[in-house]
């Protein structure tokens, strides 16, 4: 017990109450965890494919224009992405920071 205490740092009596735990979960559920996945792999690509057109600016670039550069690349017949996935992406909500 000594050895698990070292390597973990926990408590000696966290430690059987840890083991228990595990002793007791259901092993045929599987556990999510975080936030809900909203912006897929597919909208990924769609944003991926407007930062190409735009030459790879930062996102504090891109995010302004990325109503435009869809537009142009829609009216050019170069927009391959189905209308939900430009929904999502044109719906993205830009992230702001504090910096202080």
């Amino acid at each position: 017990m000594q050895h698990i205490i070292f390597m973990t740092g926990m408590h000696p009596k966290s430690i059987p109450r840890a083991f228990k735990r595990e002793q007791l979960r259901d092993r045929g559920k599987t556990e999510h965890r975080g936030r809900p996945i909203i912006y897929g792999p597919d909208v990924t690509a769609a944003l991926k494919d407007v930062w190409d057109a735009a030459n790879g600016p930062c996102g504090e670039i891109l995010y302004p224009i990325i109503r435009e550069y869809v537009e142009i690349l829609r009216r050019d017949s170069m927009w391959s992405n189905s209308p939900s996935i430009t929904d999502k992406l044109l719906s993205m909500k830009e992230l702001r920071y504090d910096v202080g």
